[in-house]
């Protein structure tokens, strides 16, 4: 991680704390800095099947997720992620994490380590890092 996002990170956690862990209190720059880290930070390390495999604070939609991608410029990634979404043969998957896991796990294909049709393309995507770091840079004054 290098400074700029690191710094971040630490400046956007205090603020989460000042606000009792409440990320909709936040202001959206730092929201939506929060939402792309925590994301990019699980996929990266460990794919989608990280990510859908656990649920989030509050169990957000995961437009949630589609639309921080968006406000940082990641609109290609932002597009992907809906499309693995919508590849859960149920509503509201945000929900249901038991079936999530489920899907998950009658799905994974050992021989390319994936879950169906997913390809993991966002795992490893640096250019979602340099967009953050642009976004940061963009709203700086939210993160002083």
């Amino acid at each position: 991680m290098n400074d700029l996002i690191g710094n971040t990170l630490d400046k956007a956690s205090n603020l989460l704390k000042q606000n009792e862990n409440d990320i909709s209190k936040l202001s959206e720059p730092v929201a939506t800095f929060l939402i792309v880290h925590g994301a990019q930070g699980i996929i990266d390390n460990g794919s989608y099947e990280y990510f859908f495999g656990c649920d989030w604070p509050g169990k957000p939609n995961y437009e949630v997720f589609v639309d921080a991608y968006k406000r940082i410029g990641c609109t290609d990634q932002a597009n992907e992620f809906q499309r693995v979404v919508n590849t859960f043969p149920f509503s509201e998957p945000h929900l249901h994490l038991s079936l999530r896991k489920d899907y998950i796990a009658t799905h994974y294909n050992e021989d390319n380590y994936e879950v169906g049709e997913w390809r993991n393309d966002l795992c490893g995507d640096e250019s979602v890092w340099e967009k953050l770091e642009e976004y940061i840079s963009l709203h700086s004054e939210y993160f002083s």
